[in-house]
């Protein structure tokens, strides 16, 4: 899954222009821990 391209660049573009979207973060950290195991990371 392209949980960067979908969620983490979009997450850190919002958060550099200063917004909070803390339901995403944690969907995108959540996304990002099963994408990992997955894969076998």
């Amino acid at each position: 899954m392209e949980v960067e391209a979908i969620y983490g660049n979009p997450l850190r573009a919002a958060q550099q222009a200063g917004a909070r979207m803390p339901l995403v973060e944690t969907l995108y950290r959540q996304l990002k821990f099963l994408d990992a195991r997955n894969r076998g990371i």
